[in-house]
């Protein structure tokens, strides 16, 4: 509250809004119990999916949950460098046999890659539903000059699975480093985050490069490194 306005502000933050209210001194208590009353149903609708790691959605499930079987990492020494190298979205969309969202649905040939990229930045991170964590990455520190891809930490897999070790010690790692994420996208603008990030290739299908997220961090691709199987805080 500015004490020496006629007026008071909140900023409220919530999975599926953003408001900034202005009201009277007179009766801003009074409006601010009922507008934070009225968030409880989203808050508590958004940490429901926080309360464990393993992975909930359906979409491509083995995929997402396992690492590429290549034997071979193939290191980059930035973003743009490792963009490159990727087969044109197009190349994708209109394969044949399409690419499915069946949960067994496994890697395409054009996917079975494992891949290091030795410097990126994080600029945001997000939860799904799916309890996979979004991590939106630059290729420079300065985001007016960077190249922007994604990168998700996957939900976990069964604990008999063969990857589920190696996701569970990287989800950790993410979680030390940013808690728990839970409704809301966390922003890193003017101190994006250095890391080295080392994951398996994956084609979004749902994706809609240019289309969602931050609008000055929007991707040019559907292709994504997902799982990260690896990751280092520079």
């Amino acid at each position: 509250m500015d004490k020496n306005s006629d007026y008071c502000h909140f900023y409220l933050d919530n999975p599926d809004f953003l408001s900034y209210v202005w009201i009277t001194k007179t009766e801003h208590m009074r409006k601010f119990i009922l507008i934070m009353l009225s968030l409880v149903p989203f808050i508590l609708s958004a940490q429901k999916n926080c309360v464990n790691d393993e992975f909930t959605g359906t979409h491509r499930k083995m995929a997402k949950t396992t690492i590429a079987a290549s034997k071979t990492v193939e290191t980059f020494a930035d973003l743009p460098s490792f963009i490159k190298t990727l087969p044109d979205d197009k190349v994708l969309t209109t394969r044949k046999p399409p690419i499915s969202n069946n949960p067994y649905f496994l890697r395409v040939v054009e996917e079975e890659r494992n891949v290091k990229v030795r410097e990126a930045y994080i600029y945001a991170i997000s939860r799904h539903a799916d309890n996979d964590f979004e991590l939106i990455l630059g290729s420079d520190p300065d985001y007016r000059k960077s190249v922007f891809f994604k990168a998700e930490i996957s939900g976990l897999p069964e604990s008999s699975k063969d990857a589920y070790a190696t996701l569970n010690t990287v989800r950790t790692k993410i979680k030390n480093q940013f808690g728990n994420v839970c409704g809301k996208m966390l922003l890193l603008m003017d101190n994006p985050v250095k890391v080295t990030v080392t994951g398996s290739l994956f084609f979004d299908i749902e994706e809609r490069p240019g289309k969602t997220g931050p609008k000055k961090l929007r991707t040019t691709t559907a292709w994504e490194i997902h799982p990260v199987s690896e990751i280092t805080f520079n």
